[in-house]
């Protein structure tokens, strides 16, 4: 019974994301770039909830206004999947490499010190 409870729960999770596709775009963005490449840790929600909460309210609103932004443009323009592509990684360019600084200094943000070609073997 508790298998059918949940498997309800999650049919009414699904209709409700394809009724309302802008939030279920706001709510994949933060996670395929953060979570899935680990730049933003997952397990603070757990260990520092407060920090959690503010790393994603930061993400969502670093990645979810490009997110809008290419998906109002690909229906206004009337273009398929090749313009979001293209559109989105120009943001990606102009997101990483400019403003959080990763194109022109690679030591810069999450990479550090895992950036330097230099590997200290003689």
């Amino acid at each position: 019974m508790e298998a059918e409870d949940s498997t309800a729960v999650g049919a009414r999770i699904a209709a409700y994301l394809k009724a309302h596709p802008v939030i279920a775009l706001l709510a994949l963005t933060p996670g395929i770039p953060e979570y899935l490449s680990s730049s933003s840790p997952l397990n603070a929600v757990i260990f520092n909830p407060p920090q959690f909460a503010f790393q994603l309210l930061a993400n969502l609103g670093l990645y979810g206004s490009g997110a809008l932004l290419i998906h109002d443009a690909r229906i206004r323009w009337k273009k398929g999947w090749a313009s979001v592509l293209l559109l989105g990684s120009a943001y990606g360019i102009l997101e990483e490499g400019v403003a959080l600084s990763t194109l022109f200094d690679p030591k810069q943000g999450p990479w550090g010190t895992l950036a330097s070609t230099d590997t200290g073997w003689a």
